[in-house]
Formats: C-alpha cells, structure tokens, sequence
C-alpha cells in the first residue's frame, strides 16, 4: 500500500488515502464528492477529474440497494509529473512547495 495525499490548490487542507495506485486513490477521492483531484506521493505528483455517476438499473444488485449506494465514482486521468525533491506533505515547506509546484504546472 501507498500513501497518497489529497491537496488542494489554496489551503493547507490534506486528506491521506492508502491505496495500490493513484488511480484508486482518486476514485476515493471522487466518491467524498471532490472534482478536482491533486494527489501527491513522496515523489510524484497526480492530477485527476473526478465525478459521481448515477448507477443504472443493471448496476445495482442487493449489496448496492441494502448499503443505499445510489452513486459509483469516475476519475479521469490528467496529468502525472515527478516532483523535482521528495516530499513530506505534512511538512508545512514543503506542502508549500508542491502548491508552487502546482501553480506552475497547471
């Protein structure tokens, strides 16, 4: 397991997600209702479009109508770049760092 970090552009908000991939990891991300998808890891960083998508009929099953599912989340890959150091995003500096990081990428 890998632990990715959910950041936003503005703010020091963090969310941490352990996952296989980033891509697991955004779709964690999307089902809490997050659009806009800025995952890091110590040395990468992930840029995902997320959305929730109605499930059809054929979709749900008794799992999904007894947990109350209504919604299954869809991420888009954007972007993936390597970061120029390794990071701690707990670390304030260096939280600092990949949202300038961010600022130039996008």
């Amino acid at each position: 397991m890998k632990r990715f970090y959910l950041v936003k552009e503005e703010g020091d908000s963090i969310t941490e997600f352990n996952s296989k991939t980033p891509r697991e990891a955004a779709l964690k991300a999307a089902s809490k209702d997050e659009t806009n998808i800025i995952l890091v890891e110590t040395h990468k960083l992930h840029v995902f479009r997320g959305a929730k998508k109605q499930l059809t009929e054929k979709e749900k099953n008794e799992f999904t109508k007894s947990k109350n599912i209504l919604c299954k989340p869809v991420v888009t890959h954007m972007a993936s770049t390597r970061l120029e150091r390794e990071v701690d995003i707990k670390k304030h500096d260096d939280l600092k760092y990949v949202q300038e990081f961010l600022h130039e990428f996008l």
